[in-house]
């Protein structure tokens, strides 16, 4: 048996510095067959990249030196 579909959709703020509100403009989906990568799909396109990389830069992105 495989493992659920995970989907989580987030709100985007803005788009090129500009205010943009759009509710579920960005997804973050499961991989279909590699627990360690997500996909992020951005107006239709889709981008494969290592989740702990995502999550790494997002940390890292929240608190510049």
């Amino acid at each position: 048996m495989s493992d659920p579909m995970v989907t989580v959709r987030l709100t985007v703020y803005e788009l090129d510095g500009t205010d943009h509100y759009k509710p579920g403009g960005l997804i973050v989906e499961s991989h279909w067959n590699d627990h360690d990568r997500v996909v992020l799909v951005v107006d239709g396109k889709r981008y494969t990249v290592v989740a702990s990389d995502l999550a790494d830069a997002a940390e890292r992105a929240r608190k510049p030196r």
